[in-house]
Parts: structure tokens; C-alpha cells; sequence
């Protein structure tokens, strides 16, 4: 009886494929990636379009930025007595309690607006880097369709990453109380899983908005869809090749850390002058008050002026932060939409058809 001769390297040459697949798209993305930043950015040099980008990188948040300015917040001296401020600020709002709602309204009103532009200036950059230049009016009112849609999409998972952690932290803290006489491992033991679980809703957090970020607006952008429609896509094209966006994620977070690094080390004499400044401010103004006989005291002007200024101060840094930080951004889209027009035709012809080269093919991964 004649036995089927069986390749011994068999079960293990598919994996090793996909493995090969996935390394070289992803080579791929970032070579175009790279290629066509350069031209957004400097092939021609632009003021005006490095402005514009930047403010948009602004409004966005996040990325690099972001990164950076967690840094920067470390090198702040620690003597500039921000208790004694808070509590100043608690006690003067104590004596106006009816400012409670006015204030409350107008932080969910800034809120829900700077979540709205956030969801807006996605799909401007996003529109920026598919057609190498930048039209924030034509580019706002394309997109204002599915702009909504990806508001909604933020505000609910906000809302429920929010639910979720104040229910998790009201169910233990009512548990805590009344565990006084259970043994410490209890305890020992509910702390490690609130800790863990609020880990676990900030990975799966972060992963869902950037996995939109990169992949599912691209997808709404080009076929004009809504952000439900395009996970879908997302989803189906992930089922295909997990090897491939599972690659593409570690790359990501390795590229977000070495870019947020390096606009942290190039722009740490700047940040310290800024802050040098503005404590050079504020010392003139106690010393030219104290010049004059004035005292400064804690009132509804002085508190006025000095959010004003923190208001300022924090402006200058975040500007600061996202000129720096832009054009790493603009990579990272760049990575993200050269990555799924790979596997998605219609964003290809599209990146094609404004590249003015028709006849040229994106490669698509077997």
C-alpha cells in the first residue's frame, strides 16, 4: 500500500509566509510613508501648510505631543506651591457656590466642542495627507457627514469607558468599607484587580481609537461611509490578515515612543526657556506691585488674571509642542493610510488617482 508522500516543512511554510507578507508590507508603508511626508512637508517648504498642519496636529492631541509634554511636565520645579493655590481657588469657589453650574456648563460645552474638532481635524489631516496639500474649508465640509458620525463614536466610548471605571471604583470602595474584618489578601487582592481592570479599559481604550484613527476614518473618508460601516470593513480585512495588523501595531507604538523621544530632546532648551519666562513674568508683576506699596491678594480679579495666565502659558507650550510634533504625526497617518490601501483597492486608486499616476498599482498582499 503506497503511502502520500507529505512535505515535512509543510505546516510550517504558511506561517512562515504570512510572517514574510506582513514584515514586507509593513516595510513597504513606511518607505511610501516616509516618501510622500517629505513631499507634504518640504517638497515644496510652505510656511502657510506647516502652520495649518500644526494647528490641526493641535486640535487633534494626543500623539506626540502629548507624549512629550508628560515629559516636559517632569523638569517643572516642585516648590511653586500649587496646593496652596488649589486651595486658595477651593475656598474663594466655597463663598460662590452658586458658580458651581455656570462652570459646569461651560466645561461640558468646551468639552463636547473640543471633542467635535478633534473628530473634525482627523479627517482634515487625513484629507491632507491622501491628497498631499491642505484645504481645511473644503476639506471641513466634505467630511462633515461622517465627522458626526466619529463624534458620536468618541463621545459613547468616552461615556462608557467613564461609566465603567466610576462603576468599578463605587462598587469597590463600598466593598473596601465594609471589609475591615476580612483578611488582607482581600484587600491586597481588590486592589490588584482595580488596578489591572483600569489598565486593561486604557490598553483596549487607546487601541480602539487608534485602530479608528489609522484605519477606519481613512476607510469612511474614501467611501463615504459611516464609522459602523467601515469597522465592519476593518474587521473583515483583520480576519484576513492578523499577522499583519498585529506587526503593524508594535511597529506603531515603537515609532509613536521614538518620535515623542525625539521631539522631547530637541525641544527641551526651548521648553525651558518658556518656562523660564514665564516665571521671569510673574516675578515682575510681585515685584512691580511691591514697587508701587500694592499687596497682592486673592480675589475674583487676581483669580481671573491668573488663569489667564496659565491659560496662556500652557497655549505657548502646547503650539510649542505641536509644530515639533507635527511632521511625526503626519508620518504616522501617512504609515496608516499607505499601510490599508494595501489591502483596500478603493483607497489606493484614490491615493493614485491624486498622485497623477493612474497607470501605477499599489502592491496588494496575497
Amino acid at each position: 500500500m503506497s503511502r502520500l508522500s507529505v512535505p515535512i516543512q509543510t505546516l510550517s511554510e504558511r506561517p512562515a509566509r504570512l510572517l514574510r507578507g506582513a514584515s514586507s508590507s509593513t516595510s513597504t508603508a513606511l518607505i511610501r510613508a516616509w516618501h510622500d511626508s517629505l513631499d507634504l512637508l518640504v517638497r515644496p517648504f510652505d510656511t502657510r501648510r506647516w502652520v495649518k498642519l500644526s494647528v490641526v496636529c493641535l486640535v487633534l492631541g494626543g500623539g506626540t505631543p502629548t507624549a512629550a509634554l508628560n515629559g516636559v511636565l517632569g523638569i517643572l520645579p516642585k516648590n511653586i506651591q500649587a496646593r496652596a493655590l488649589a486651595a486658595k481657588v477651593e475656598g474663594y469657589a466655597a463663598q460662590h457656590a452658586w458658580l458651581f453650574f455656570p462652570a459646569l456648563l461651560l466645561f461640558l460645552f468646551i468639552a463636547l466642542g473640543l471633542l467635535f474638532l478633534r473628530a473634525a481635524g482627523r479627517f482634515i489631516l487625513v484629507d491632507a495627507v491622501a491628497r498631499k496639500e491642505i484645504r481645511v474649508r473644503r476639506a471641513w465640509k466634505w467630511n462633515r457627514r461622517v465627522t458626526q458620525s466619529y463624534f458620536w463614536f468618541l463621545l459613547g466610548l468616552l461615556t462608557l469607558i467613564g461609566s465603567v471605571l466610576g462603576a468599578m471604583f463605587l462598587g469597590s470602595f463600598s466593598y473596601l468599607q465594609s471589609s475591615a474584618s476580612r483578611p488582607s489578601w482581600t484587600l491586597s487582592l481588590t486592589l490588584v484587580f482595580l488596578l489591572g481592570s483600569v489598565i486593561l479599559v486604557g490598553i483596549l481604550s487607546a487601541l480602539a481609537i487608534t485602530l479608528t484613527d489609522d484605519f477606519v476614518v481613512p476607510i469612511m473618508y474614501v467611501e463615504r461611509v459611516s464609522l459602523g460601516q467601515a469597522w465592519r470593513e476593518l474587521a473583515r480585512l483583520m480576519r484576513k490578515d492578523p499577522a499583519a495588523f498585529v506587526l503593524y501595531v508594535l511597529v506603531r507604538i515603537g515609532l509613536a515612543i521614538l518620535i515623542g523621544a525625539a521631539v522631547l530632546f530637541l525641544l527641551f532648551p526651548a521648553l525651558l526657556a518658556i518656562f523660564s519666562g514665564g516665571v521671569l513674568a510673574g516675578s515682575l508683576v510681585f515685584l512691580s506691585l511691591r514697587a508701587v506699596g500694592a499687596v497682592w491678594t486673592w480675589n475674583a480679579a487676581t483669580l481671573t488674571l491668573t488663569l489667564v495666565a496659565a491659560a496662556i502659558f500652557s497655549s505657548v507650550l502646547l503650539v510649542a509642542l505641536s509644530v515639533a510634533g507635527m511632521p511625526g504625526q503626519v508620518f504616522l497617518q501617512n504609515f496608516a493610510i499607505r499601510f490599508i490601501s494595501m489591502r483596500f483597492p478603493s483607497l489606493a486608486h484614490f491615493l493614485d488617482a491624486q498622485a497623477g499616476d493612474a497607470s501605477s498599482q499599489t502592491p496588494q498582499v496575497a
